[in-house]
């Protein structure tokens, strides 16, 4: 058997050296660090106050109550600038709202569903509620939506969405608190999802909230939408997605609070008269006896007048030192730092594009138009689906749709289940798309890709927001001619001379073929 091989220690006739000296031997040939760790005195004061709690332990009910105060201070009531940004994240995600585009292979189907749809969406005002669902979790962290049965919508379906604000979505009693399955409100299943929620019955913070405070109801998930930014795994409560630009508004309001007081000292004639000559021995015994309020006596000086001061005594005005010179600099650096925090460029926020160019613009909006689009689908998966397979199921119980797409909802239904039925239902939603600045080059570019067959009429006015079908009927309508007569002179125009990109004539307003220019 080999024997152990020791590092040789230092201190001969000690045989094998201890386990430190053994540390420090080895330390010796191998170094590996991070500079973030180091025990400097500034990393321990930078780094105070990290902690390794899960997601949930470090979003407790307070933490999240203390920053959706803040937020809801900051974003909603008093910062003109946080009023502005949440408004247009909420105005360029929901828009105008989403429209249902129905994809069975006959029209007749998807334009029964399509029209009750929007006949319902309408009754119920169901795009304010999808816009202020944007700004709570935008601000608050979370939004809520419970489905009700509200018999005034004048519609069959009588299906209608109740919004709740987050902080009824708590721990009703203490007999719940230390459950591993239970997370303030919400109950979980032993893979972590959520199955129940406990709601209180009134807002904890209105006027109304008497000794009964604790009562709630508890619904399921069927009956509730949650959606919150779910930043870490494990996580089933939201943080406003303000959190980290909290401070950063609070530094905007000094700023700018200092700057004006700045400029008013500076507009102001505040002087002050001092001497340094000694005060004479006569007057010793009353100045100390006097106070403080005999020598600072405020003296008015005339307008447009000259004032003679004895000798050894001058007259000097209160000046402004504050450095106003960097106020627009140190605004927009701010500015651009809390809209980051939303993918927000920094012209969109403050809603002033002098600096820019076309090309940075473009630049800058193309992470920002992406970050709406991925919403949009967020918002699409978890909220819109879910509403349109409720009012989906209810509209064929109530006979609002014909026998043939009753029994398929409903066979739909009994197999898969609500939300497998609606799955299985072919169907997009499509959102009011982005205007380009400069609509020639934008009319080019669609024009070319069009001939090129990388894209498609269908796909454009997807992007849009638009139905094709839709669409073709309007224009075809305007002409005075059939769709099918409309579309092929459409692809007469796109396809014709085989070089549509270098075709000035716009595609949306094509001429028979025997006018087109060759």
């Amino acid at each position: 058997m080999t024997s152990p091989v020791y590092v040789e220690s230092t201190a001969a006739g000690m045989g094998p050296p201890a386990l430190d000296e053994l540390r420090q031997s080895v330390r010796k040939h191998i170094r590996a660090s991070y500079d973030s760790v180091a025990r400097t005195p500034e990393n321990t004061r930078h780094w105070m106050w990290t902690d390794v709690l899960s997601a949930d332990a470090s979003l407790n009910p307070d933490v999240r109550k203390s920053i959706r105060s803040m937020a809801r201070y900051e974003v909603n009531q008093n910062n003109s600038y946080g009023v502005g940004i949440a408004q247009t994240l909420a105005n360029d995600t929901i828009g105008t709202g989403p429209k249902l585009q129905l994809q069975f292979a006959g029209n007749q189907l998807n334009d029964e569903i399509e029209r009750q749809w929007n006949y319902w969406f309408e009754a119920v005002d169901l795009r304010q509620k999808l816009q202020t669902m944007r700004l709570a979790k935008m601000v608050d962290g979370e939004a809520i939506a419970r489905a009700v049965t509200n018999v005034y919508t004048g519609e069959p379906v009588t299906l209608d969405y109740q919004l709740i604000e987050c902080d009824q979505l708590t721990t009703p009693n203490l007999n719940t608190i230390l459950r591993p399955d239970y997370v303030d409100g919400i109950h979980l299943d032993r893979f972590g999802n959520a199955y129940a929620y406990d709601i209180l019955k009134s807002h904890p913070g209105s006027d109304y909230w008497t000794n009964r405070q604790w009562e709630y109801n508890t619904y399921t998930t069927a009956q509730i939408i949650h959606i919150f930014r779910q930043d870490r795994p494990g996580q089933h409560h939201g943080v406003s997605e303000f959190a980290a630009a909290l401070p950063l508004f609070a530094f905007l309001r000094r700023f700018t609070l200092a700057t004006v007081a700045a400029a008013e000292t500076a507009a102001s004639v505040s002087q002050v008269i001092e001497t340094d000559a000694p005060i004479p021995e006569e007057l010793e015994a009353d100045y100390a006896a006097s106070t403080f309020e005999k020598f600072m006596e405020a003296i008015p000086i005339d307008r447009n007048s000259a004032t003679v001061l004895p000798n050894q005594w001058k007259l000097r005005q209160f000046s402004a030192e504050h450095p106003t010179t960097t106020y627009r600099m140190f605004k927009q650096e701010l500015i651009n730092e809390i809209a980051r925090v939303v993918n927000m460029p920094r012209n969109i926020a403050a809603a002033d594009s002098s600096d820019y160019n076309y090309a940075s613009g473009r630049l800058d909006h193309m992470t920002y138009q992406k970050s709406v689009t991925i919403e949009q689908s967020y918002f699409g998966m978890k909220v819109l689906d879910k509403m349109f397979a409720d009012w989906l199921l209810e509209a064929a119980v109530v006979g609002e749709l014909t026998s043939d797409t009753t029994s398929l909802v409903l066979d739909l239904n009994d197999r898969y289940g609500r939300m497998g039925m609606v799955r299985r239902v072919p169907h997009a939603w499509y959102w009011d798309g982005f205007k380009d600045a400069d609509q020639t080059k934008e009319a080019d570019a669609q024009r070319t890709k069009l001939a090129s067959g990388t894209t498609h009429r269908g796909a454009e006015y997807a992007a849009k927001g638009l139905d094709v079908n839709v669409e073709d009927m309007k224009a075809a309508q305007s002409f005075g001619i059939t769709v099918d007569e409309y579309r092929e002179l459409v692809g007469t125009a796109i396809f014709k001379n085989g070089n549509a990109g270098n075709d000035k004539q716009s595609a949306t307003t094509p001429q028979p073929a025997d006018t087109q220019s060759n």
